[in-house]
């Protein structure tokens, strides 16, 4: 099965929402997020859960959970919100190198983070993740892990 984890900083504003929304689209892919430094068990931003209800995408029961190495391997793609978010991982393990991928590589790069700002900001954020998502998911065709690694690493060599 295809699969992607996606990773910020808490794991209550971008990268559940990210994940929700991912799945939202492409139901049959195992998604995940997780954060940096999260403590587990947190709920989802306040902001994001209100606007996503009448979409019934399942924000509300999201808790929080910290990313760690076991996690990270099983996943086949880990997107990230900001750069230094993809080279801390990199840096703590080399061998996810080809597999961590900023999420808004082709939508602007970093995915700012609102939590805690005001209501444009959140907006921002919401349409840089939906953008974000879209064109991941037009660049990744899910296939063949072996195609997919061959992607991944097509996509490393070009940056």
């Amino acid at each position: 099965m295809d699969s992607v984890l996606i990773v910020c900083r808490a794991n209550v504003c971008r990268s559940p929402l990210a994940e929700v929304l991912w799945r939202e689209r492409a139901p049959h892919v195992q998604v995940a997020s997780a954060g940096l430094e999260a403590r587990p068990g947190m709920l989802a931003d306040g902001v994001y859960v209100e606007w996503l209800s009448p979409r019934s995408l399942g924000l509300e029961a999201h808790r929080s959970s910290r990313f760690h190495a076991a996690l990270a391997a099983r996943y086949d793609l880990i997107l990230v919100m900001e750069e230094h978010q993809r080279m801390r991982i990199c840096a703590a393990l080399p061998s996810l190198h080809g597999r961590v991928q900023l999420l808004g590589r082709w939508t602007g790069g970093t995915v700012a983070d609102p939590h805690g700002r005001g209501v444009a900001d959140y907006r921002r954020c919401l349409r840089a993740i939906e953008d974000g998502v879209e064109a991941w998911q037009e660049r990744w065709p899910m296939r063949s892990p072996r195609a997919r690694s061959a992607m991944v690493e097509a996509a490393c060599r070009a940056v």
